[in-house]
C-alpha cells in the first residue's frame, strides 16, 4: 500500500510539473517500415518499432515490448500522457507532424526499482515531458585497481533497444537518472 502511495504522489507531482505549454514532447518526423512506424520526437529522441492498430473503440499505438532472458516481455517504453497517444494517431493517420523549432524534452525521474539480493542492475524510469517514460538500466561493476589496491566502482547505462538518443542527450539523461540509481543500490545494501 506504501508503494501504491508513492507512486500516486510522484504522478501528481509529475502532472503538476508538465502542466504548463512547456512541456510538450513533439513528434519530429514519421517513417513507415512495413507494419512499425520510427518516429522522431524533439531533441533527436528516435523510437522504432511503433505499431498501430484498430479495434472497437478507435485507433490505439502500441510500442515495442522487450523480453527477458527468461522469456518474460515487459514495456521499457510507455506512453504516460494522451496528448501524445493522441498526437502519434493524428501523425499516423494524416502524415502531419510538428514542424516549428522544437525544444530538448525536460527529463524527470519519476521511478526506481531496487536490485535483487541475487542482481547487479537497477532499473530507473525516465519521463521525457512527463509524456514518454523510458526505463533504463543502471549495471554496478567493480573492478580492482591495481595502482591502489582499492576497487573503483563504475555504473553503465543500459538503454532499450528500440531507442535512440544523441550522445550529448543521452549524458543528460545518464546525469539525471544516474543518482535514483545509486540510491536504489545503496538501500539494497550493494
Amino acid at each position: 500500500m506504501q508503494g501504491l502511495k508513492l507512486r500516486v504522489v510522484l504522478a501528481a507531482a509529475l502532472a503538476a510539473f508538465c502542466a504548463g505549454p512547456a512541456c510538450a514532447l513533439e513528434i519530429i518526423s514519421l517513417e513507415r517500415t512495413g507494419d512499425c512506424v520510427v518516429a522522431v520526437f524533439s531533441g533527436s529522441v528516435t523510437v522504432s518499432g511503433i505499431g498501430f492498430k484498430n479495434d472497437s473503440f478507435g485507433g490505439a499505438v502500441t510500442l515495442p515490448l522487450a523480453f527477458s532472458r527468461d522469456g518474460k516481455e515487459y514495456a521499457n517504453i510507455r506512453i504516460a500522457a494522451k496528448p501524445l497517444h493522441d498526437k502519434l494517431l493524428r501523425a499516423f493517420e494524416t502524415g502531419a507532424v510538428f514542424s516549428g523549432p522544437a525544444a530538448e524534452p525536460v527529463l524527470t525521474v519519476i521511478g526506481t526499482r531496487n536490485p535483487s539480493p541475487t542482481s547487479r542492475v537497477a532499473g530507473v524510469d525516465v519521463a521525457f515531458d512527463g509524456e514518454l517514460v523510458v526505463s533504463y538500466a543502471f549495471l554496478k561493476i567493480s573492478r580492482r585497481n591495481p595502482k591502489t589496491g582499492g576497487r573503483t566502482v563504475y555504473y553503465r547505462m543500459l538503454s532499450p533497444e528500440n531507442l535512440s538518443v544523441p550522445e550529448s542527450f543521452r549524458k543528460k539523461i545518464r546525469a539525471t537518472a544516474l543518482p535514483s540509481a545509486e540510491k536504489a543500490f545503496a538501500l539494497a545494501g550493494k
